[in-house]
């Protein structure tokens, strides 16, 4: 799921993949298999490629939180569909960055 919202963030902020590896400090490869949920990235590069796309502390602590939830296996199709819209319900809907986070829920 990070690395879904990665790729979309970094195509929706016309940042190429040679140019986001740089600033994480990860090479190409890495970036396309994160992006591909071949690999999972680290939690520092999440962080920092959310920081890089401008995204508030509340939206990344939401999408680590769900991310989490999902890898647990706490979140059923049925809790899936409650816990999303909750998590959208926070959102800041006049936020450039929370209307992709929303659209990407929206389709899980």
């Amino acid at each position: 799921m990070v690395g879904k919202l990665i790729k979309i963030f970094r195509k929706e902020k016309g940042i190429g993949v040679i140019e986001l590896s740089k600033k994480l400090g990860i090479n190409r490869i890495s970036l396309f298999r994160i992006e591909k949920e071949q690999r999972e990235p680290s939690e520092e590069t999440a962080l920092k490629a959310f920081k890089i796309f401008g995204l508030s502390e509340e939206n990344i602590y939401h999408i680590f939180v769900f991310n989490e939830l999902q890898k647990l296996g706490k979140i059923s199709p049925k809790s899936k569909v409650r816990e999303t819209q909750s998590f959208l319900q926070r959102l800041n809907k006049k936020d450039k960055n929370s209307k992709i986070i929303y659209r990407y829920f929206k389709r899980i």
